[in-house]
């Protein structure tokens, strides 16, 4: 009681993020965007056609990540987890694909013991809730640390933790999540500066560690490379003239560092595996496009973070996503962290303010930040550059908090407020001129009938411009505490409604009953598709990864990361040429073409299409509202065997496959030598499977020769086969699958990850 009397401010922090999510604490609302899933795409749009007919209304078309890669994966994840079973593999996207070594998983993050607790969808709506609670609980007690004004960490707190880029990427609780453990991280690594406590080492090796495991490896490049030099730069600062002393502080740091690489090895040794034998490197981007670096123009966001208008209200017109762009932290402590730049005269501010500035520089389109690109730096190259705005947003909630404090600490002279206001102004002045002047500064037409837009999200800036401006008036000419008192709470709130309508206008909350729902063509799939697979044929229906959570095995998929050898595949597949050089696609992996023989060999049993199908391999077999389900006649089996092998050399195996497109059945084709027998296949030899899940296959074989096992699962070097308890070989067979050699007899073959 005694600690919280001497931090109340803390209470309001939880208090502040407790109104934000009063549609979530209170109504039961799920800060889930699954609106947009029901609003957005079939099955579920024609399950709600007759209340709808224009379909399901939804908030944020941006938000569709979460429900398209993170949820599920996390459902699938948990879900084997509460089985006993480690989550190696996702058998339901992109034909087979690694689930733990995907860090977008996070298997291993200590908060998901949520979902041990709560239901799935409470569980990850905490989740989001706990985001910007500790983010800002964090962040206060770092500043306090600092020995700042408590006003003065209470504004910095909620200026982060509702920052653009907390917000942005709030609903998909990784990014956010990564981010969150930067302050604590810090606070942990002064107090260990001052002096060494098993507490506190413990805390750091545990927020370091969560920060690793929360699910984004960029934004963890980020805060462990941004804390590293926070770290070099404050024990430089305090033990710099002891060779002896700072010597000592780092390798007791590098000490810390090597358990935390220990205790998170068990997420980022996989991943790496997986890395280097995904297709990243060849998902690489136009870095001269618009779109990659941050737009010069969107540092008007900095200002009016509605400025190219918003996605929740259909009328961006800014530069592609806004999301990526905005990195907003509410007008008021922006003039405060200007402040603290034009006044402040510590390394603290001089630390922050060069991290700041640098990490703009990084985000936007400079020589600097091109350099990875033109220089071609592998995954490095990959990389989106404005995620830094991270450590952007975070300097300048940091920088807020010292300019508050010493505005609060020193009483500005008329001079010095006439020039802060002179420059903040002339800033400010050419904001609204070029919003209201387009035709004078030269703006094209399609520009100037979006100008509108602007001015109308110009308003509020302003208000809290001026507010901030006769805040300072009154801070700096006036000696009565009680209304400079007054003053700072009004000037807090202000900041604080501004980050509450600016939070609150982007976090879509959606009822319970939207989560996932079931369809009557889900239903028929989940009771008819057994362990073949199905293939959408638009992308308004089920979307990529979407089946994982209903457990229906698709060929489609949506990563970042996906397997180097089934890139190639369906680049030949979309292409329908023995050409797998890198296709069009990007990481939105979606074939679509169903007349292609690899449809057929990936046992698509059911294609799904908006529009009639004349085919004579497909069936209509089920219809809701627009979705037709059609049935392959020409279906592989999930494993079979084949009495030919064909060897060729790498580079040919792609070009023979499609010279035995209509053999497939019984020819494989292989880029090493297989001792099989060549003899025709006869009608008593067969391959069933008798156990599918995701970490085990198991396939009994009969046969009266040795004989290729093939199993359309795409191949990756975890898996593992034993034949009636044996070890056996694995080969790679038909570009991307496996395939094991069977001897003559019964047998059982076990696949295990």
């Amino acid at each position: 009681m005694k600690y919280l009397k001497s931090n109340y401010y803390l209470l309001l922090l939880g208090l502040f993020v407790g109104i934000v999510f009063a549609p979530f604490l209170i109504n039961h609302k799920l800060p889930i965007p699954t609106d947009a899933l029901v609003g957005l795409y079939h099955p579920w749009r024609d399950a709600y056609i007759d209340k709808y007919p224009q379909g399901y209304p939804y908030k944020n078309p941006l938000t569709l990540d979460p429900f398209e890669q993170q949820i599920p994966y996390r459902k699938l994840a948990i879900d084997t987890v509460k089985r006993g079973l480690l989550p190696t593999w996702n058998p339901y996207a992109f034909a087979g694909t690694p689930l733990l070594a995907n860090i977008q998983t996070a298997v291993f993050y200590p908060l998901n013991l949520l979902f041990f607790i709560l239901d799935f969808p409470s569980a990850w709506s905490w989740q989001v809730f706990f985001q910007p609670l500790l983010a800002s609980i964090f962040t206060y007690l770092y500043l306090k640390n600092l020995k700042l004004d408590a006003r003065a960490c209470f504004l910095g707190a909620v200026s982060f933790a509702f920052s653009g880029f907390m917000v942005a990427w709030t609903m998909w609780n990784t990014l956010a999540h990564t981010a969150l453990w930067m302050p604590l991280i810090l606070l942990a690594k002064d107090k260990l500066i001052d002096r060494f406590n098993w507490n506190w080492a413990l805390i750091l090796i545990f927020a370091e560690s969560s920060m690793v495991l929360a699910g984004h490896i960029q934004t963890a490049l980020y805060v462990f490379v941004f804390t590293t030099l926070y770290l070099g730069f404050s024990v430089w600062q305090k033990y710099g003239k002891s060779k002896r002393e700072f010597w000592q502080k780092i390798w007791l740091f590098v000490t810390f560092g090597i358990c935390i690489i220990i205790v998170t090895s068990i997420q980022w040794w996989p991943t790496l595996q997986f890395i280097l034998r995904s297709a990243r490197n060849f998902d690489l981007p136009n870095w001269q496009r618009p779109d990659w670096f941050l737009p010069w123009k969107h540092l008007a966001q900095l200002v009016a973070p509605d400025f190219f208008g918003n996605p929740t209200t259909g009328n961006y017109w800014g530069i592609w996503n806004y999301g990526e762009f905005v990195s907003y932290i509410s007008l008021i402590p922006l003039m405060f962290g200007i402040a603290a730049l034009f006044y402040r005269r510590d390394k603290k501010t001089f630390f922050f303010g060069m991290v700041g500035i640098s990490a703009l520089v990084l985000a936007l389109p400079t020589a600097i930040s091109q350099l990875p690109f033109q220089l071609n730096l592998g995954w490095l190259a990959t990389l989106q550059p404005s995620r830094i705005l991270i450590l952007v947003d975070f300097s300048l909630a940091v920088l807020a908090a010292l300019g508050l404090d010493y505005l609060l600490d020193q009483r500005l002279s008329v001079r010095q407020l006439f020039i802060f206001l002179i420059c903040t102004g002339s800033g400010f002045i050419f904001l609204l001129g070029s919003a209201y002047l387009g035709k004078q500064f030269g703006f094209s037409v399609e520009t100037l009938l979006h100008l509108p837009i602007a001015q109308k999200n110009l308003l509020l800036p302003t208000v809290l411009y001026v507010s901030a401006m006769i805040y300072l008036i009154v801070l700096t000419q006036t000696k009565n505490k009680f209304y400079q008192m007054l003053a700072t709470g009004s000037i807090i709130v202000f900041a604080c409604f501004d980050l509450f309508r600016f939070t609150t206008k982007f976090i879509a909350y959606t009822d319970a009953s939207l989560f996932f729902p079931t369809t009557k063509t889900l239903i028929f799939l989940q009771e008819h598709l057994g362990n073949a697979r199905v293939m959408p044929t638009d992308r308004r229906i089920l979307p990529p990864n979407v089946s994982t959570y209903y457990h229906l095995a698709s060929v489609e998929g949506y990563d970042p990361l996906y397997l180097n050898n089934y890139a190639g595949l369906v680049a030949a597949w979309t292409r329908n040429a023995p050409d797998t050089s890198p296709a069009a696609f990007n990481r939105i992996v979606t074939p679509q073409k169903y007349a292609v023989f690899f449809s057929d060999l990936l046992g698509v049993k059911y294609v799904l299409s908006l529009t009639d199908i004349i085919d004579p391999k497909l069936k209509l077999v089920f219809v809701e509202g627009e979705t037709r389900v059609y049935e392959n006649a020409l279906v592989y089996p999930r494993a079979f065997l084949v009495e030919q092998v064909d060897t060729v050399p790498p580079k040919d195996v792609m070009t023979q496959l499609f010279s035995q497109q209509h053999n497939l059945s019984r020819i494989a084709v292989a880029a090493e030598q297989i001792p099989v027998s060549q003899q025709p296949l006869v009608a008593s030899e067969t391959a069933d499977i008798i156990l599918y899940n995701p970490q085990q296959v198991v396939v009994t074989t009969t046969t009266t020769q040795p004989r290729l096992l093939v199993l359309t699962d795409v191949f990756y070097p975890g898996w593992r086969a034993r034949i009636d308890g044996r070890p056996a070989k694995i080969y790679q067979i038909d570009y991307a699958f496996r395939g094991v050699v069977v001897p003559s007899g019964i047998h059982q073959v076990e696949f295990r990850f």
